[in-house]
């Protein structure tokens, strides 16, 4: 935070932690408490809200007192809800669902077997870039594929859910078809 007064001849940073406001030391995490800039280093989530302000005096009085200003302290996405396992019919539809607390974004992966990569809208997907993704009419093919999503934030890391696995069952199919028999029945 910055701050600048006219016939200032020195500086003191305030912050308001929800008791009122105290001056501020110069020790971690802030820095310049006594100057016209306050440096805060390593701000940590229960920082967030905080209010600050300066008072800046001069060889006369009073002292001034600036406007307050707020800390806003983002912090990283996490994972509050895993996707579940899914088996299916060949031919089904289903959904993976995940929430994440703290993300402005997600993207769905897939593993076939050679490693993770993004799962694009099209074909049996959509949602992929939301928190559920759902797949149309799964194949055969599909069965073992294994999906996860990556909720992306405005801090980092992103956040990675645990794997998914879907099972395709499939479908009853006739082998051999049945014979007319000729002959009498006695």
């Amino acid at each position: 935070f910055s701050a600048s007064a006219s016939d200032a001849s020195s500086y003191q940073w305030q912050v308001n932690t929800g008791s009122g406001f105290a001056n501020i030391p110069n020790i971690a995490p802030y820095s310049g408490a006594a100057t016209q800039t306050l440096i805060i280093s390593g701000a940590i989530p229960e920082m967030n809200g905080y209010q600050y302000r300066v008072v800046a005096s001069g060889s006369c009085g009073p002292s001034a007192t600036s406007s307050t200003a707020a800390l806003n302290v983002d912090s990283a996405p996490a994972i509050t809800a895993q996707p579940n396992v899914s088996t299916i019919c060949t031919g089904a539809n289903t959904t993976f669902s995940v929430s994440a607390s703290n993300a402005v974004a997600y993207q769905w992966q897939l593993d076939q077997g050679a490693g993770f990569i993004n799962v694009s809208n099209g074909g049996p997907y959509s949602g992929a870039t939301t928190a559920t993704l759902t797949i149309t009419g799964a194949t055969a093919a599909m069965n073992g594929y294994v999906y996860r999503a990556v909720a992306t934030g405005i801090c980092t890391p992103n956040a990675v859910s645990s794997n998914a696995k879907l099972t395709v069952n499939p479908n009853p199919s006739i082998i051999t078809q049945p014979t007319s028999s000729q002959g009498g029945i006695c």
